[in-house]
C-alpha cells in the first residue's frame, strides 16, 4: 500500500472488505488503524486484514486506552492518539 494511503469511507461491512482488498492488492508490511472509525470498527478491520496477511504489523490507535483488547484482533501494538506525534514509527515497524 502506498505510504499514507487511506481506505475509502463506506458502510461497516464495506470498510473491512475494502481494507482486505487493499491489503491483498498492495501487500503492505504495516498499517496504522484507528479503533473508532466513523463508519466501522478498527478491531474488525485489524482482525480481517491479519487473517488475510498474518505477518502484517497493525498498530491500533484511539483517544481511549484499549490496549487490553489488542491481542484479540491480531494487532501488534497500541498507542494513544495524543502520543502519536512522539512515536518513532520506524522503530516500531522494524521490530514488528
Amino acid at each position: 500500500m502506498p505510504y499514507g494511503a487511506r481506505l475509502p469511507r463506506g458502510r461497516r461491512g464495506r470498510l473491512c472488505r475494502s481494507a482486505v482488498e487493499a491489503v491483498q492488492r498492495h501487500e503492505p508490511d504495516a498499517m496504522l488503524v484507528d479503533v473508532r472509525l466513523g463508519d466501522g470498527d478498527g478491531f474488525a478491520v485489524c482482525d480481517a486484514v491479519t487473517r488475510v496477511r498474518p505477518h502484517l504489523a497493525v498498530l491500533l490507535t484511539s483517544t481511549e486506552n484499549c490496549e487490553h483488547l489488542i491481542e484479540s484482533c491480531g494487532a501488534r501494538g497500541f498507542i494513544l492518539k495524543h502520543h502519536l506525534a512522539d512515536v518513532d514509527f520506524g522503530r516500531f515497524w522494524q521490530s514488528a
